[in-house]
């Protein structure tokens, strides 16, 4: 089946000045928790997951040993000023601009081989100006599969 059967395409979108807190906002209720980064004319700039969004919450020296030794209270407050100094932080500089993408073309299977071998759960649909059309989950190539199985 072709990837264009299969994608969703209700996207949720931001430009590249978007600033740190309207991301956090946007992905907060989305489920893989992709951000996808676009122009104009809608083409894709970048991608911004809730790890991309987690990684420049907190310093790269912080670690589990440190956050356990210190009260759930001070770890809040400690938290709202990590968030404090990089709130002003725009989608630019944040999102991943080095991604795969998929073709409306493309099989299913041959999405489901990329998201296995780049180890992310979702790739985004482009059409060939670069424009986002959609995006491929596992769980749309699981209910592919499924639908060939349980006729």
């Amino acid at each position: 089946m072709l990837v264009s059967k299969i994608m969703q395409t209700e996207l949720v979108l931001a430009d590249m000045e978007s600033d740190f807190v309207t991301l956090l906002c946007k992905i907060s209720n989305l489920s893989p928790r992709q951000i996808y980064v676009v122009d104009d004319q809608l083409k894709l700039q970048g991608i911004i997951t809730g790890y991309d969004l987690l990684k420049v919450v907190l310093p790269e020296y912080i670690d589990s040993n440190l956050l356990r030794s210190i009260r759930d209270q001070k770890i809040d407050d400690y938290l709202l000023k990590c968030i404090d100094h990089i709130k002003e932080k725009k989608a630019s500089e944040i999102m991943v601009r080095d991604f795969t993408y998929l073709k409306e073309t493309d099989h299913a299977m041959e999405a489901e081989a990329l998201i296995v071998e780049k180890r992310i759960n979702a790739l985004p649909v482009l059409d060939e100006n670069g424009k986002i059309l959609g995006e491929v989950h596992r769980r749309d190539i699981l209910n592919y599969i499924a639908r060939l199985c349980c006729k």
